[in-house]
């Protein structure tokens, strides 16, 4: 067994007679704040709906018949966890380097503040469920020619540490790259069906884990593509592995996660009969399937261009989640819309998230993504611009050709201080199809980044500055023209030198998500890399980032917000 390092102290009761491995976690450190707000608010639901909560009578009981107890954390000179694994060989001489792995974390909350933590549904059912197909199979003697292995993962509440760690160093020979499918079970006791997200990332490997399946258990079977996320499936998707993130839900969801009511007594069997009926029927087909391609040559590239978004920086297209324009088209309508966003601010308001209030706080947010169309709505009123600004939110003013006040084949004297005051307020300025001696103009008095869009004639001057700006430049994307697009960024990467300051301009949106698809292919046989190809996107490979867009992440809303 491989061990991976975390920062808990627990303690381990191994009852060696049976083989079987007891483990209770036990948690000495403070809550933080965070934690302790959502422990109290248990505390007064459970007080209201006179529900029984369990507690720490601080009596010591002694456990008979296991020989040993082990004390595990940093004080103890032991902070390894250890994951259980066990595999069946498969009988196919070739095959039998392939695998099929089955897992769930087996760990929960312990002991809290005094709080008992059972953890029944999360996650002793999915533990339940990975050893319930290892016990079938070994007890019939079910032979398949690939290899099959059962994980229970270590340290999943703790960030995923086990999985990950035995992902990133796996045992027994095993690699990675020949690993078909992993089938994650975390909390699968509770609810009428099963969630599956992950599970049509690949359709072909899908069709095999469908086939001879009971019919009652595929009605409840809910697929969808999927990606990362909160449980021991992450490490392995990530690498483009076929990896269902089974979790079993209904219209009641969870009601004691992470509580002291999370009891064995609650849960409900026929779940989790039909869990382990699917798993254990898709885990056969896929071990003994000889007719399908169950290692997808560039399956890496295929679940990264998968999981590719691209931000719709084009607001005419209206399509939902991309860049707007708030409902204005005349000065008037900006006069009513500000008065009536200053009455709301005049009236009490309550907090409602104080988690999102605190996420705010700490890292900002990008105001871009909602904009004004021409200078005209504020009759070209630099100190009315202004107000609005605080006022409506806004972030960003897109600027179709010039307007003849501020922008006329280059910026007049009232536009310089218009720009000034715009670069003040944090306000994006987009120039869409810019007359050459206004782009030239701008760039020579900008201080901050802006974007472009509709223009392409770009000399070595202009791109000194653009690169020194930190400019951005829209790259039309219609997905009936994608080799034209490539044709586009590859001219562009060329002259620039880099791919920092590209940015997707979708022109269209029917056959959009099909051709995002092709499009991120394409740039990989070029030589693109995939931090490249998000970045154009306006999505980063962290979860914060928003790729080439970052230069534009920090702008705020000035008006002050009650908290």
């Amino acid at each position: 067994m491989k061990e991976s390092p975390f920062q808990r102290d627990f303690i381990v009761v191994s009852d060696v007679s049976e083989k079987v491995f007891h483990w209770i976690l036990w948690t000495d450190l403070q809550m933080s704040s965070r934690g302790f707000s959502t422990w109290l608010n248990g505390v007064r639901g459970d007080i209201k709906k006179k529900k029984s909560r369990s507690f720490d009578t601080k009596i010591k009981a002694e456990i008979t018949g296991y020989e040993k107890t082990l004390l595990k954390g940093k004080k103890f000179n032991d902070d390894k966890g250890r994951n259980i694994i066990t595999s069946i060989t498969g009988t196919d001489p070739e095959l039998k380097n392939q695998y099929v792995v089955l897992g769930a974390h087996f760990d929960h909350l312990g002991v809290t503040n005094g709080q008992i933590y059972n953890g029944a549904e999360d996650n002793a059912s999915g533990s339940a469920v990975v050893m319930e197909m290892a016990r079938l199979m070994k007890e019939h003697d079910i032979q398949t020619k690939r290899t099959v292995i059962f994980c229970l993962w270590t340290a999943e509440e703790l960030g995923l540490i086990g999985s990950r760690y035995w992902v990133e160093n796996p045992t027994n020979g095993v690699t990675m790259d020949q690993v078909v499918t992993y089938f994650n079970m975390d909390m699968v006791g509770l609810g009428n069906e099963i969630g599956a997200p992950g599970a049509l990332n690949f359709p072909s490997i899908w069709a095999v884990i469908g086939r001879d399946q009971d019919q009652d258990i595929m009605d409840v079977v809910k697929s969808r593509i999927g990606g990362p996320g909160g449980s021991d499936h992450s490490a392995f998707i990530e690498l483009g592995i076929e990896a269902l993130a089974l979790m079993t839900g209904g219209e009641e969801g969870h009601p004691d996660y992470h509580d002291t009511g999370d009891d064995a007594h609650k849960l409900d069997p026929e779940i989790l009969r039909k869990t382990a009926r699917f798993v254990l029927q898709g885990t056969i087909n896929l071990a003994n399937e000889t007719r399908t391609e169950l290692l997808i040559p560039d399956r890496q590239h295929i679940y990264n261009g998968l999981q590719w978004s691209v931000t719709v920086i084009n607001p005419d297209l209206g399509i939902d989640g991309s860049w707007s324009y708030l409902d204005v088209k005349t000065a008037d309508d900006l006069s009513g819309l500000m008065t009536q966003k200053i009455n709301e601010l005049k009236q009490p308001q309550q907090i409602t998230d104080p988690f999102q209030a605190m996420m705010r706080r700490r890292f900002g947010r990008m105001t871009v993504s909602s904009g004004i169309e021409g200078t005209d709505i504020f009759h070209h009123h630099i100190h009315l611009m202004e107000i609005a600004r605080d006022v409506l939110d806004f972030g960003r003013l897109d600027i179709d050709g010039d307007d003849g006040v501020w922008f006329d084949q280059g910026l007049t004297e009232e536009g310089v201080t218009a720009l000034a005051a715009m670069e003040k307020k944090n306000i994006v300025l987009h120039l869409m199809n810019p007359s050459k001696a206004t782009l030239v103009n701008v760039l020579e008095k900008v201080k901050n980044p802006f974007l472009i869009s509709g223009f392409s004639n770009y000399d070595d001057s202009l791109i000194v500055h653009i690169n020194d700006k930190k400019v951005l430049i829209g790259v039309d994307f219609n997905p009936e023209d994608i080799e034209g697009c490539i044709t586009q960024l590859e001219t562009f990467k060329t002259k620039f030198g880099d791919t920092d300051n590209f940015l997707l301009n979708v022109i269209s949106e029917d056959g959009l998500d099909d051709a995002r698809k092709v499009l991120y292919q394409s740039l990989i046989k070029k030589g693109w890399k995939k931090e490249e190809i998000y970045a154009i996107g306006g999505a980063g490979v962290t979860r914060r980032s928003r790729g080439n867009l970052d230069v534009f992440a920090g702008t705020r809303p000035a008006f002050p917000r009650r908290r």
